[in-house]
């Protein structure tokens, strides 16, 4: 028996889409996007059915009345699929789908399958397939116990014993899945860290699906990745380096972050990875939607950006002293399809929370930018945002081999050549992260360079001048 959940789309199939009725704009538009995502899987919703449910039942989520309901309804409509906007417990899966006789979909069984179509690579196609299993292994457990369940000839029976045999499979197979992805995770990672042998600041761009990611990705970097208004069209991150704020940097463009229990979190960790290292954050919001909703999924994908490095990294960030939402600025997409007015609304909304930039829009002034201007007025807000953790350095540079560096790799605040002790001497201010002080100090070890300013968590030994004297760093690197 073959119980691995292998799914495909390629039929239409007639579905119900059901929740619990709301007048909460965040819950509204949670049912408007189980049926974006339904579109997308070839799902055609035939019909709707609510239930004015304070809190969902704890076995089967709707009331046994409304389940029956269901159930007719679906004979009436012919549709062989119940879509539920809700993310279901095992138990509150299994029994609904036994009540109604119906495939059963929740919000997290269609992102998988969404994910799995979405999937150009194999590291993708494993993470989908490790997020799936888990998904999908309390109902297998189900599915075998009731086909075995005539071979129970009593304590540890034949068909007992066969179930057994079926969770340590299904296990072990989890575990060939995650260590290949590991294999390819620790191949990524050790590009990284060494991409050019150089390390340089990190910008991410994140948010919802279909929120405008790739295209500022594109305008940001010049480039021309591939776009598209079906849900989650990046599933792997695109990375370029670009230069911004003055700073030579990386840009990433993420997959899109919605809602997911920590095992999907766990399954893609790969796609999550630049999440954890950057140094910066551009969050895109959707501007069609309402300014209730952008504030919740403002506040959502910040909230993710935590678990996600708590999952991966553990407690341990570099800069623990900064809130994540000081690390983020809000991009506002496509308002080129809405009025000014509901421009304005965004704003006033928005504001008081997030600093806030517009994506260009020829029509709306002064609320939207050119391409060239939204470029420009992004490099200053991370300008600012870096300034909170980049250290300002003053060196007195003897080899030229220096200056290369530092104008490839820092901000350059100010150069000039002074004359100083019957010599022409090269002064150079510059801003460095803390990941850059390992190449500095190579610098000086090697006497191509003095330092006369650094900032105090700069190491020295003892004895050396503070600011003269080089500095033997063979105890800290």
């Amino acid at each position: 028996m073959d119980f691995s959940p292998q799914f495909t789309f390629t039929d239409t199939k007639r579905s119900i889409l059901a929740y619990l009725r709301t007048d909460d704009p965040i819950s509204l538009s949670e049912i408007q996007e189980m049926r974006e995502i339904a579109s997308a899987l070839n799902f055609e919703i035939i019909a709707e059915i609510s239930q004015p449910l304070e809190h969902p039942h704890p076995g089967h989520y709707f009331g046994k009345g409304k389940i029956l309901e269901m159930a007719d309804l679906a004979e009436a409509v012919e549709a062989d699929t119940l879509i539920v906007v809700a993310d279901f417990k095992p138990s509150q899966f299994i029994n609904l789908e036994d009540m109604t006789k119906l495939n059963v979909y929740d919000r997290v069984s269609l992102l998988l399958e969404l994910f799995e179509i979405r999937s150009q690579s194999k590291e993708t196609s494993l993470q989908v397939q490790a997020a799936k299993w888990k998904y999908w292994l309390p109902r297998a457990r189900r599915d075998v116990g009731i086909t075995l369940r005539s071979e129970h000839t009593g304590f540890r029976g034949s068909g007992q014993q066969k179930q057994e045999e079926f969770e340590i499979m299904a296990k072990r197979h989890i575990h060939r899945i995650n260590k290949e992805l590991e294999s390819i995770r620790l191949v990524r990672l050790r590009a990284s860290q060494s991409r050019g042998g150089i390390w340089r600041p990190t910008v991410a761009i994140l948010g919802y699906y279909s929120a405008g990611k790739t295209t500022l990705f594109n305008r940001v970097t010049s480039l021309t990745r591939e776009t598209g208004q079906e849900p989650f069209t990046t599933m792997m991150a695109k990375i370029s380096n670009t230069k911004l704020a003055n700073y030579n940097l990386y840009v990433t463009d993420t997959i899109g972050l919605t809602r997911v229990p920590p095992y999907i979190i766990e399954a893609f960790q790969s796609s999550y990875f630049p999440i954890v290292n950057a140094s910066c954050y551009l969050v895109c919001l959707d501007a069609t939607k309402s300014s209730e909703k952008l504030l919740y999924e403002a506040q959502s994908v910040i909230e993710s950006i935590s678990t996600i490095k708590k999952f991966i990294q553990g407690q341990k960030d570099r800069f623990s002293d900064f809130d994540i939402g000081d690390k983020c600025i809000i991009v506002l997409t496509k308002l080129d399809l809405i009025s000014e007015a509901v421009v304005k609304r965004h704003v006033e909304f928005l504001s008081p929370h997030y600093e806030l930039i517009s994506a260009y829009s020829p029509e709306l002034d002064p609320f939207s930018l050119t391409s060239e201007l939204i470029v420009s007025s992004i490099s200053s807000s991370i300008d600012t945002l870096f300034e909170k953790y980049a250290k300002r350095f003053v060196f007195k540079v003897k080899d030229l081999s220096l200056r290369s560096w530092l104008f490839d790799n820092t901000r350059i605040i100010n150069e000039e050549w002074t004359d100083e002790d019957d010599a022409t001497v090269l002064i150079i201010q510059a801003d460095l992260f803390e990941e850059q002080y390992g190449e500095i100090a190579s610098f000086e070890h090697s006497g191509r360079v003095i330092l006369s300013k650094h900032p105090v968590n700069y190491p020295k030994t003892e004895e050396s001048d503070e600011t003269e004297e080089l500095i033997n760093f063979n105890d800290y690197y």
